[in-house]
């Protein structure tokens, strides 16, 4: 699947669209092929904030440093992990991918039910 990716160490503008493996769902997870997703003036504010900064604040309030950005996204389920029951395939949803590890820049992302 093809997302755009941030890459440690480079200025905010420094972000790159990249070939990465598809994202599998855990027994509580939906796998959503995204179809919209925002890029905000918040996402490059915060890859603006000088990480001597925003390493404390995210111990602190629990901040994960994301690989893709994009916080919120709207798309269909493709897959559901086991556990899942209040969703199914073909399901339109929308969301915000705040504390995931990645974000909804990519074309598929597996959110928590």
């Amino acid at each position: 699947m093809e997302a755009i990716v941030i890459n440690p160490g480079k200025d905010a503008d420094a972000l790159q669209i990249q070939d990465i493996p598809r994202p599998a769902p855990r027994p509580d997870e939906l796998l959503v092929r995204v179809r919209a997703s925002s890029v905000c003036r918040g996402d490059v504010n915060l890859r603006r904030i000088p990480k001597l900064i925003l390493a404390p604040m995210g111990l602190l309030f629990g901040f994960k440093p994301t690989k893709i950005p994009g916080v919120e996204f709207a798309g269909i389920i493709e897959a559901v992990g086991a556990s899942v029951i209040r969703f199914k395939p073909g399901d339109e949803v929308f969301g915000t991918a705040t504390g995931l590890a990645y974000g909804g820049n990519a074309e598929y992302l597996c959110v928590p039910e």
